[in-house]
């Protein structure tokens, strides 16, 4: 019997929530290039939704207002800090159970030098929101820096310290994530 194992992207993902949502550090291990990676929320369910877009100290965040079913209003942001080149927002039908039409935000990267040292970590958020009351902005851009260990600051080995504007510090290592892991 043959076995066939083909893996074009992958990542390490490493999360932890903050106030209204997830945060979250991917680690980019491509083994193929070129190559385009997307991370896509889950489905707003406020068919009427708005949105904008905000740009913070290179962070960029798309910023959506709408209302559900019930009629109360609701709030989603994605905001994406290091490693995503751009942010897009898609109509879609059934990716939410509570509405037939609802929206994505996408978030989207690529990588196009065969033989280069590039930003291997994908740092974003997604947050929600339910009332009047929207997000404010350290919500939205709720980072306040990145230490990386390599010289080249791309996140390829070593720890990588994650400061929150609450003050907080996480330490993201991925080394040794797999243990003894075999195939």
């Amino acid at each position: 019997m043959r076995l066939t194992i083909v893996a074009h992207v992958c990542s390490t993902v490493a999360d932890f929530p903050v106030a209204c949502g997830l945060f979250r550090v991917d680690k980019l291990r491509l083994f193929h290039k070129p190559v385009d990676v997307y991370l896509g929320s889950y489905g707003f369910p406020c068919p009427d939704a708005t949105y904008r877009i905000e740009k913070r100290d290179g962070a960029q965040a798309v910023v959506m207002t709408g209302h559900g079913s019930d009629g109360k209003v609701r709030h989603m942001a994605m905001t994406v800090f290091e490693g995503w080149d751009d942010l897009s927002v898609e109509k879609s039908r059934g990716t939410n159970p509570d509405t037939e039409e609802s929206f994505i935000i996408f978030a989207h990267t690529s990588r196009r030098k065969v033989f280069a040292y590039e930003p291997y970590l994908l740092i974003s958020q997604v947050i929600t929101k339910e009332g009047d009351e929207g997000f404010s902005e350290d919500e939205v851009f709720s980072l306040e820096s990145v230490e990386y260990c390599d010289s080249q600051k791309c996140g390829g080995y070593g720890p990588v310290k994650v400061r929150m504007k609450t003050g907080r510090t996480y330490t993201v290592d991925f080394d040794g994530i797999e243990g003894r892991l075999l195939m």
